[in-house]
């Protein structure tokens, strides 16, 4: 880009203008993309919880209708039969698998974190 001088000859930005506008750019990333890398990995964890309750609701569902006790454990194709208990096998976005275990138990995904944590991947 070039700007006009009063008298009418155009100059072009000087290599320290230039210099000072990647230097700002250069403070404005690095204090944006950890923050970004934070909110993709809390939104990973949240959708993997949304699975695992989703797979403790089926797993509830599946005992009233089977008459089963709590220490029965239902396969996961048991739960994932489409338009009965879940609409399809869940998948953790961060490429965990899931254990469904006992009724009497909690779904666990294989990612894992430590409960309470905004990153964890446990039931909560």
């Amino acid at each position: 880009m070039k700007r006009q001088r009063s008298g009418g000859a155009a100059r072009a930005f000087t290599l320290v203008e230039v210099m000072v506008v990647v230097a700002i750019m250069a403070i404005l990333l690095a204090v944006a993309v950890p923050s970004f890398a934070r909110a993709r990995d809390h939104s990973k964890a949240k959708a993997c919880q949304y699975n695992l309750k989703q797979i403790m609701c089926s797993k509830e569902r599946w005992a009233l209708d089977n008459n089963r006790g709590p220490t029965d454990t239902p396969d996961m194709t048991d739960l994932a039969v489409p338009g009965v208990y879940m609409k399809g096998t869940p998948v953790c976005p961060s490429g965990g698998t899931y254990t469904v275990g006992r009724l009497d138990e909690l779904p666990l995904c294989s990612v894992g974190g430590a409960p309470g944590s905004l990153d964890a991947h446990v039931l909560q």
